[in-house]
C-alpha cells in the first residue's frame, strides 16, 4: 500500500513535486496508517454518546465519532464536519485523531468569496468530571480560497491549525 501511495504522489501528471508538500502528505498517511493500526477504545466510562462543544472560536454537536461545527466570525462562516478515531485512554485522558472538511464563505469590505478547508489532526481530552471535558487538537490544514468576482483570483496552502474547546457530554 505504502508502495502505491509513493508512486501516486510521483506521478508527474500530479502537483506533488514540491518537496515540502510531498513530505507533508507522506507524514498524513503514516499518520492515518498508525492511527487505523493502533488500538481503538471508546472509553465509555468517560462522557456519553452525545456532547455539545464551545470552542475557540467554534460551536459544535458531536454524537460519539461523528461532529458537525460552525464558526463565525466578522464577514467569514465556516460550516463543517469531522470524523473521531479515538485512540487509548489513560484515567482522565482521552486521545483521538480524525479528519475534518470544512466549506468557507467570506464576504468583506475587499474581497467576497469561498473555499475548502481539509485537517488531519491529533489532539486530547481531559475530562474534568464525567460530563465535562477540556480538548485541544492541532494539524496541518490545507486551505483553498477563490474571489467569487475574479475567477483567477485564488490562494491555497498548508496552515497550522490549532484547535481549543470546552465539551458537555449528555
Amino acid at each position: 500500500m505504502l508502495k502505491f501511495i509513493c508512486l501516486w504522489l510521483d506521478n508527474p501528471k500530479r502537483k506533488f513535486h514540491n518537496i515540502k508538500m510531498r513530505k507533508i502528505l507522506y507524514l498524513i498517511f503514516v499518520w492515518i496508517g498508525i492511527s487505523v493500526i493502533s488500538s481503538i477504545s471508546y472509553a465509555e466510562n468517560l462522557g456519553g454518546p452525545f456532547s455539545f462543544g464551545l470552542g475557540y472560536p467554534y460551536v459544535s454537536l458531536k454524537y460519539k465519532a461523528l461532529e458537525v461545527k460552525a464558526a463565525a466570525e466578522e464577514g467569514v462562516n465556516v460550516y463543517g464536519g469531522r470524523l473521531y478515531l479515538n485512540l487509548k485512554s489513560k484515567n482522565e485522558v482521552k486521545f483521538f485523531t480524525g479528519i475534518e472538511y470544512d466549506i468557507v464563505e467570506f464576504d468583506t469590505e475587499d474581497v467576497k468569496g469561498n473555499g475548502t478547508v481539509f485537517l488531519p489532526f491529533i489532539g486530547g481530552e481531559y475530562f474534568v468530571s464525567n460530563k465535562l471535558s477540556l480538548s485541544l487538537d492541532f494539524g496541518p490544514g490545507y486551505i483553498k480560497l477563490k474571489d467569487s468576482e475574479y475567477s483567477n483570483v485564488s490562494v491555497d496552502g498548508w496552515e497550522w491549525i490549532f484547535n481549543l474547546g470546552i465539551w458537555i457530554y449528555f
